[in-house]
């Protein structure tokens, strides 16, 4: 990323490493800092076993991926979030000559509490893009501050207005993902006759073709593919309902023949189109949702 002028004010993070550490008498961990890497790009990804605490972390200098523990990749660059979870078995890869991070850690107790109360934050998405703002490190910066002043007696405080940021980004990152998918099923359903490549919806998206399935199926159960498959049945069966024929259905709605047609309704469906239609005629009903 070419730095502007806008952003020149990431150099006072990059000249050297700041980290904070305090730990409270029962071992409840808070840890906050900066942290500067100039040393190019890693040959191999930096792997980290056991990973005791939550880690939010915050790009702001430098290129690379996040690797969870099933390899999926996700691409990190200034401005975006990425989440390390307990337990988990994870890697950074930096591609970039130089890479710049703000982070926060919280211990495991602290997602407990999380998911007590605000569970759906926890799904929120292993990278959310924020976009480079500088009130963000600022953000961090004061956080990090009041870990390293705060006496521990009063650290309860401290670990509260940390969570909260937690809550904010997360639950920012879960809305946007929703809306993304949201906005997936309406441009698919406004035409599930069309047969471009899910790729191009993808595009669309501002997504990349692998991280729109993942989270399609994870929001709505089923991948893209199939929710247009459906949503181009449902679509069959409405204009069978409404006089037309299989040939005339099928050639409408792109099929090369009415036999591939018949097939797939009869996959979505459990029935033919024929039978379909005799159900209508014999029942009297006249939509999809009578009919199942």
């Amino acid at each position: 990323m070419r730095e502007t002028h806008e952003n020149r004010w990431i150099d006072a993070y990059l000249r050297n490493e700041r980290v904070v550490r305090l730990a409270g008498t029962e071992g409840f961990n808070l840890v906050g800092g900066f942290g500067y890497r100039c040393d190019g790009p890693d040959r191999k990804p930096y792997v980290v076993t056991r990973q005791k605490n939550h880690d939010l972390i915050f790009v702001l200098a430098g290129t690379g991926e996040y690797i969870d523990r099933e390899n999926r990749r996700y691409k990190i660059f200034p401005g975006v979030f990425f989440q390390r979870w307990p337990g988990e078995r994870h890697a950074i890869q930096i591609h970039s000559r130089r890479y710049a991070e703000a982070y926060l850690s919280v211990p495991r107790e602290a997602l407990l509490f999380l998911k007590a109360f605000q569970s759906a934050a926890l799904k929120a998405p292993r990278v959310i893009e924020f976009g480079l703002a500088r009130q963000i490190p600022l953000r961090f910066e004061r956080l990090i501050r009041d870990i390293r002043d705060t006496p521990e007696p009063k650290l309860a405080g401290v670990a509260l207005r940390i969570i909260e940021f937690y809550l904010e980004v997360l639950g920012a990152g879960t809305s946007r993902e929703a809306k993304l998918i949201e906005n997936a099923c309406l441009l698919i359903a406004s035409d599930p006759s069309n047969r471009t490549r899910l790729e191009t919806t993808a595009r669309k998206l501002g997504l990349g073709y692998s991280n729109f399935r993942r989270l399609f199926h994870e929001h709505m159960g089923q991948a893209p593919g199939d929710y247009r498959i459906r949503k181009r049945i449902e679509l069959a069966c409405e204009l069978l309902s409404g006089g037309l024929s299989q040939k005339q259905v099928a050639f409408k709605l792109g099929y090369p023949a009415v036999q591939d047609f018949s097939r797939q309704f009869h996959r979505v469906m459990g029935t033919s189109p024929g039978r379909f239609l005799k159900k209508i005629h014999h029942s009297g009903f006249r939509t999809i949702n009578q009919i199942n």
